[in-house]
């Protein structure tokens, strides 16, 4: 773990052993270990790893031995792993689960960041915004779908989806999407899209 390298068991020794690769089956094992040890090994694999499915695993352990916790960390190496995705240091990595972990243990301070990144991962950006606990995006994601905040039209149309998904339990989601309406601020393929 120190040398943060890894062996992939690809598809057969994920069905046989139950993991991708030692490095996950290793975090895995410490989590069924427990205790103070473990969370501080993991921790520590937080600050020498740029594996978004590690991280994931990771604030996914943590938070089932320290709810709460290690919050902070964990989004502090999510943000750090997605900064070097942006600048093309992780090519062959799917960034999905940052997002999700973003989801999970982000509120309102995360919304601004997403909203940035949304310039490279609109969906992704979009649907964290749309997901984030108690709707803290949602005041983000009614700006990108205004227009607001001169991320394009690129940034729109995914966020006014995920307002339209929204809709149907989100008072704040229904009221900005009526809004649109109103104002006749739907296109014909914005309309069909929704």
């Amino acid at each position: 773990m120190d040398k943060n390298l890894d062996i992939e068991f690809g598809g057969a020794g994920k069905q046989m052993l139950g993991y991708s690769s030692a490095r996950l089956a290793m975090i895995d094992a410490l989590a069924q270990v427990g205790g103070p040890e473990s969370a501080a090994l993991m921790t520590g694999v937080l600050g020498t790893t740029a594996d978004p499915k590690e991280i994931a695993v990771i604030a996914r352990n943590l938070e089932q031995m320290d709810p709460g916790v290690h919050r902070q960390e964990l989004l502090d190496a999510a943000r750090q792993t997605l900064a070097m995705a942006a600048e093309g240091k992780l090519p062959d990595r799917d960034v999905g689960p940052l997002f999700e972990l973003f989801q999970s243990y982000g509120d309102s301070s995360i919304a601004e960041e997403l909203a940035k990144n949304s310039k490279q991962w609109n969906y992704y950006s979009m649907f964290s915004l749309s997901q984030l606990p108690d709707e803290a995006g949602m005041a983000t994601l009614i700006q990108i779908a205004n227009g607001e905040g001169g991320l394009g039209f690129g940034a729109r149309a995914p966020a006014l989806e995920m307002l339209a998904q929204a809709a149907g339990q989100s008072e704040v989601a229904r009221t900005a999407l009526l809004d649109q309406a109103k104002r006749n601020a739907l296109s014909a393929y914005t309309w069909a899209r929704l």
